[in-house]
């Protein structure tokens, strides 16, 4: 078993023979390493240079102060560490002083008690590493408060106190906000059970988080709806134009229990300060264009005055051909231009993809092919394993491929050496 850490002790004092007497009087039992100073000069290249655990520093210094230097450490070194007081007198007055001044502790010179002096040397200690503890454990609950356990996107609490800081930066400041929910969830849990509904939400939350930019924010507002903010090149084209895609890439099929699921979201928009200048008026705009627009059978609704596009226009690719790059990470938009520098066969086949946990076969289309790997396009999209078997028509042989990136339903994958 390892063997607790000494703690690391620096001891003040302007009186050398003190000094060294009391170095070696708690130097001794071993679970204290020393380290002198003789003025406070001294005593802060120690705390800069070295981890230091607890400060033992002499009330009367002759030209210096303890009460000033406690200060003085307390001002320069980060996470200063606690500080016990040395005082000749032992008077009330003193202590007072020590408390106030943010002192751990004071012990008397007159009639030094080594226990007395080892024990307020360990509960500063002590006290420093339970609020330590507390303060890690306060931002691990914190940090697991943001997320929601059953989507895995930002909680409803995270993305309802960011839209609070939202609205509080003032009405100068535009962002917009989209709401996006899940139309027949309801109906799913009723009908095949709140497990199968939980992962149909967890599936539908997966797409989500790959279609939100990176200078986006996406998180759970409630049990079956979803908000998505935007506040960089706000303006009603561009929300428009985020609407728009998401209602694109977020309808897609889940297998539930040998059913087959359509996911097909109602969308809603609205932007500060046009729309609302706080988180309930907000969303209530973009709730009440989600329902007009579900209503009438449109893939969104607006709060604001741009008109949402028809169906048969949201089926249309985006007009800007770097949309589908800014959906991508930056590390599969190099692995995109690598593919680019290599000449391929713009063809489109058929293929087969066998992959190796469950035998499952899964049909795609191969976009684009070359010698050192293919570009592979699914109906449905699924998270591809880091390794499966390939068949493309016509070719007859099944060789085995590694994935190298994925975006949505777009698969990139590099064929294995000896697989042909």
């Amino acid at each position: 078993m390892e063997s607790a850490r000494s703690i690391q002790l620096a001891v003040l004092d302007d009186d050398p023979i003190f000094l060294e007497y009391i170095s070696a009087m708690l130097g001794h039992d071993g679970d204290m390493e020393i380290t002198q100073a003789s003025d406070g000069s001294q005593l802060l290249r120690a705390l800069k240079a070295d981890p230091i655990d607890c400060v033992l520093v002499d009330y009367n210094l002759g030209a210096e102060n303890g009460l000033n230097i406690a200060e003085t450490i307390r001002a320069t070194i980060p996470n200063a560490p606690p500080i016990v007081m040395l005082t000749g007198g032992g008077s009330e007055r003193t202590a007072v002083k020590a408390f106030r001044s943010g002192f751990s502790d004071y012990v008397s010179k007159r009639d030094l008690n080594k226990h007395e002096l080892v024990t307020a040397i360990r509960s500063a200690v002590g006290t420093r590493k339970k609020a330590q503890s507390e303060t890690i454990e306060a931002d691990l609950i914190k940090k697991r408060l943001q997320f929601d356990n059953v989507t895995g996107l930002y909680s409803a609490q995270f993305m309802q106190e960011r839209l609070g800081q939202f609205t509080g930066r003032g009405a100068s400041s535009a962002f917009g906000i989209v709401l996006i929910k899940l139309r027949n969830l309801a109906q799913i849990r009723a009908s095949l059970g709140h497990i199968a509904g939980d992962r149909l939400l967890h599936n539908f939350a997966k797409r989500l988080n790959l279609a939100t930019h990176a200078s986006d924010l996406c998180g759970s507002l409630d049990d079956d709806s979803f908000l998505y903010l935007i506040d960089r090149d706000v303006d009603a084209r561009a929300i428009s134009q985020c609407c728009r895609r998401l209602a694109q890439e977020l309808t897609l099929e889940v297998n539930l229990d040998r059913s087959v699921v359509q996911i097909i979201p109602a969308i809603g928009a609205a932007m500060s300060p046009a729309d609302g200048t706080d988180p309930t008026a907000l969303i209530q705009a973009a709730q009440q264009a989600l329902d007009t627009a579900a209503a009438s059978g449109k893939p969104f609704g607006t709060a604001f005055d741009e008109a949402a596009p028809s169906l048969e226009a949201s089926s249309q690719p985006d007009a800007s051909p770097s949309l589908e790059r800014d959906r991508a990470e930056p590390s599969l938009i190099n692995e995109r231009d690598e593919r680019r520098a290599e000449r391929r066969q713009r063809v489109f086949k058929r293929g087969t993809m066998y992959l190796r946990q469950g035998d499952a076969v899964i049909d795609c289309t191969v976009r684009n092919l070359s010698a050192s790997g293919a570009l592979l396009r699914v109906d449905i999209y699924f998270a591809a394993p880091d390794r499966f078997d390939l068949v493309v028509v016509g070719s007859g042989s099944k060789r085995a491929v590694e994935t190298k990136w994925q975006s949505g339903n777009d698969i990139g994958v590099q064929f294995l050496e000896g697989s042909e």
